[in-house]
């Protein structure tokens, strides 16, 4: 039997698990699945949630025959939306406990404690407390000063917080699905981590992450998370404005956005690619009127509010010019084909474009950048609201036996 970390993400369109390994600073993904759950969570609202803790049940027992092995998963790792999301920055300090002086565990303990205390404005409720520095009589110190002497201890931390509902509603899912939440992470938290581990990755950047439904920019500073908003924009509405466009069905729509993408090539021919009867007349579309509907979507939709939500997180940050700052892109969407040259045009004041895309076997997608970032952060977290004593999620894994 070996131990290894279960890390759920329930989107808008899917349920995903993936479980792993960290080995030399490296994800290890051993096995990955996700549920389809279209309808039953909306812009990150969970409609359906009988529906959804059913499915999410499906995944505490897998046996999948082609590996020949089964999983029993009782603890994961669980990544919540980033939908209402606000960062604030806890400065505590406190007196270390033993009459010697020497920093121990309780200490640790109480000054995150005394960051939870803190009274969150707008209703939100604390998902995590993620340590910037320890702060002691002698020194500064990322990880946390056990063992260390100091008469007194300060820590400096990010505080993430959601709305009180979303973090309810999506851990009862987990709860209700017989699967206890080790950990919470917010999105774009597990995706920085995962940037952290590429190398072209600067360490000042916005971080794009390009859902389904909807889209988050956040503002990451050296390498932590500042700000973040989101606005509901993503890979299915660009598939119904086209269906839309085209008269053509969801699914036909789909699958031409799948194969052609922005197409950057010069045809000589001009193949046609659907057809769709229009007031009672046969339309016939190319390559070409594909391009022309999936930029208006973008010109006239999706970059409108991609700039307005970027005006909130750069007028919220005083006296800073970070416009022009270097921009990541993630997500599902983001890998539609032809968005980088698209990209390129209209975010050319911004010092440089990247694309983050997991360096993993069995999760070479950017739609499991948030699981993939959760699973190396869950590997190494040195706690502040999860269980103490445990740092990873408990998978069993079985071979079965070949009959």
């Amino acid at each position: 039997m070996e131990k290894r970390i279960a890390v759920i993400e329930i989107t808008n369109l899917e349920v995903r698990l993936i479980i792993g390994d960290v080995v030399n600073d490296k994800p290890v993904i051993l096995y990955q699945t996700s549920r389809p759950i279209t309808g039953l969570i909306s812009r990150s609202e969970i409609m359906d949630p009988e529906t959804l803790i059913k499915i999410i049940s499906s995944l505490t027992n897998i046996e999948d025959s082609a590996i020949k092995m089964r999983f029993h998963i009782t603890d994961a790792t669980v990544i919540l939306p980033a939908s209402g999301l606000s960062v604030f920055q806890g400065d505590k300090t406190t007196n270390v406990v033993s009459s010697t002086s020497i920093i121990e565990k309780i200490d640790i303990q109480n000054v995150i404690s005394l960051v939870n205390k803190d009274p969150i404005p707008g209703g939100n409720k604390i998902v995590d407390i993620v340590p910037d520095f320890f702060l002691t009589d002698t020194g500064r110190y990322k990880e946390p000063p056990v063992g260390q002497k100091s008469n007194s201890l300060s820590l400096r931390a990010k505080v993430y917080t959601l709305p009180e509902r979303i973090v309810k509603d999506y851990k009862d899912a987990i709860e209700l699905a017989g699967i206890r939440p080790k950990r919470l992470f917010v999105a774009p938290y597990g995706i920085i981590e995962l940037a952290k581990n590429t190398n072209d990755i600067p360490k000042d950047y916005f971080l794009v992450d390009m859902g389904g439904e909807v889209s988050t920019i956040s503002l990451v500073g050296n390498q932590s998370l500042f700000a973040s908003s989101c606005f509901t924009l993503g890979g299915e509405d660009l598939i119904k404005f086209v269906a839309q466009e085209m008269h053509i069905s969801y699914d036909e729509a789909h699958e031409l956005i799948e194969l052609y993408g922005i197409n950057e090539r010069e045809l000589a021919f001009k193949p046609t690619i659907a057809k769709a009867m229009v007031n009672d007349v046969e339309v016939k579309y190319t390559p070409d009127d594909l391009n022309r509907y999936i930029l208006d979507f973008f010109t006239e939709y999706y970059f409108k509010q991609f700039d307005v939500t970027m005006k909130q997180i750069t007028e919220s940050i005083k006296g800073s010019n970070i416009s022009t700052l270097p921009i990541v892109f993630t997500g599902g969407f983001s890998s539609l084909h032809g968005f980088d040259r698209l990209a390129k045009e209209k975010f050319i004041n911004n010092q440089s474009i990247h694309y983050l895309v997991p360096d993993a076997i069995g999760a070479r997608h950017p739609s499991f950048s948030a699981l993939v970032g959760a699973l190396l952060a869950s590997s190494k977290y040195k706690g502040s609201l999860s269980d103490q004593k445990a740092r990873v999620a408990t998978v069993e894994r079985e071979e079965t036996k070949q009959e």
